[in-house]
């Protein structure tokens, strides 16, 4: 795990155990939250969903759940999903390395 904060790490061990991700980045984007807040978010732009896949939203839970863990990593479990993102909290991006996970999330 490369960055995981301990309040996190819980959430990056559920998804490296259940799905085929290689890296994780999780981060708290103002700029990914503030479109979210501001709109619906529904559509990505086509050349950015390339790198980004079908993103997901999800409700907020607290952090460092098993209930946040599970509800990301159910994300996952559908090869479109690359980005996870929770409402009022973060992204979440996975990768086959680092550089796939960082680019999905400046995507976004």
């Amino acid at each position: 795990m490369v960055n995981a904060s301990l309040a996190e790490s819980g959430l990056c061990i559920e998804i490296y155990e259940n799905t085929n991700a290689n890296a994780i980045v999780h981060c708290h984007s103002p700029y990914t939250l503030g479109i979210l807040i501001a709109s619906k978010f529904e559509d990505v732009i086509e050349e950015a969903k390339i790198i980004v896949g079908d993103p997901i939203i999800i409700e907020n839970v607290p952090s460092d759940t098993v209930e946040l863990a599970s509800s990301v990593s159910r994300c996952f479990k559908d090869d479109r999903v690359r980005a996870v993102i929770i409402k009022n909290h973060g992204v979440v991006a996975i990768g086959k390395n680092l550089d796939e996970a960082r680019s999905v999330v400046e995507s976004l």
